[in-house]
């Protein structure tokens, strides 16, 4: 029998019916370029991007087309894909901020 704690999915629930999340538009402070720089030619950079990248495509699977997506009740699936694309879509604008793109 699968532990509970190994199945990514549970324990969360909508906080309301109509999940929705309102992203702050933020104005990142760029002024010390030179440091972000030499953060993103890290090692360690790339082992962060290469562990974002692995988790966004965890989070792809309950999108729609997404295995999990498929196999959810129409109702989680709807809430745990727009979940899916705030989390990707946050991970990707922290990616693009060090390294100083606007598409990744």
């Amino acid at each position: 029998m699968e532990d509970e704690r190994s199945k990514p999915l549970t324990g969360l629930r909508p906080m309301s019916e109509d999940f929705s999340i309102e992203v702050p538009e933020t104005t990142p402070d760029d002024a010390d370029e030179k440091r972000k720089k030499s953060v993103s030619k890290s090692k360690q950079w790339k082992e962060f991007v290469d562990f974002g990248r692995q988790r966004q495509e965890a989070y792809r699977a309950q999108t729609p087309g997404g295995v999990k997506y498929n196999n959810m009740p129409k109702i989680d699936a709807a809430f745990y894909s727009a979940v899916g694309n705030a989390v990707i879509e946050e991970m990707e604008s922290w990616i693009n901020f060090i390294q100083g793109s606007d598409n990744g």
